[in-house]
């Protein structure tokens, strides 16, 4: 689980079922279906996000989409906080992966 700073306060975000259930509930499509993440798209990218929020957090304490948006104005904003969305949908459906392996993690070529 990741965290995130909105308007000053940090959230926590992760992927897991009820994330997948909330962002059902947000956009009537299922969070399963990865190929709607990666079409270059914000929309699906910023709900998953904000499904994770509401997840991974009291509800009651986290921002509404609008606050949500008016917070990440910033293209750096925007990109760290995607960029943590993403992160945690990949360490749920590829635990153990890392990104970037360390010099002596690195394959061999035998």
């Amino acid at each position: 689980m990741a965290k995130v700073t909105i308007n000053g306060r940090e959230y926590n975000i992760g992927y897991n079922l009820n994330t997948a259930v909330a962002y059902e509930r947000l956009t009537g499509k299922s969070a399963f279906e990865l190929q709607q993440f990666q079409e270059g798209k914000l929309e699906p990218q910023l709900a998953l996000g904000y499904a994770m929020l509401l997840s991974n957090n009291d509800p009651a304490n986290v921002p509404d989409m609008d606050e949500l948006l008016q917070s990440i104005t910033d293209i750096k904003e925007t990109q760290a906080f995607l960029d943590s969305v993403a992160a945690e949908l990949k360490a749920y459906f590829l635990p153990g992966k890392d990104e970037h392996p360390k010099n002596d993690e690195a394959p061999k070529n035998d």
